[in-house]
């Protein structure tokens, strides 16, 4: 068994693994689980491919590619999420996700804290 790097306490192959893979996300949480995960493991074509289509043109690859080689991410920790039925987050209950990365020769933190979509 191989945790996966979301911090889901759950296998890689039953949690981002198949997301990354090509699945459809099954919630807007395990969109952005997914992302971070393919972050950890230097796997963009999922971060890019799974971009909302009215920000997919403004994705950075040298960017992320650089992001990724100077980064050691440590931990993902999701404060609030809340579904709606459409796939979208509710603008009253916004997805806060905190990554931790670590850059080689000094420490960050990547917050998010907006709005998203799994219509992917």
């Amino acid at each position: 068994m191989t945790l996966c790097p979301c911090g889901s306490k759950l296998d890689y192959a039953e949690c981002c693994g198949p997301i990354i893979d090509g699945a459809p996300a099954p919630t807007t949480e395990a969109l952005m689980r997914s992302r971070y995960t393919a972050f950890v493991q230097r796997k963009l074509d999922h971060v890019e491919r799974t971009h909302a289509p009215e920000i997919k043109e403004d994705f950075n690859r040298a960017e992320a590619e650089r992001m990724v080689e100077e980064c050691e991410w440590r931990s993902l920790e999701i404060r609030n999420a809340t579904e709606m039925a459409n796939g979208y987050m509710s603008p009253a209950g916004r997805h806060d996700k905190t990554s931790q990365p670590e850059r080689i020769g000094g420490a960050g933190i990547c917050r998010q804290e907006n709005p998203v979509s799994r219509g992917f």
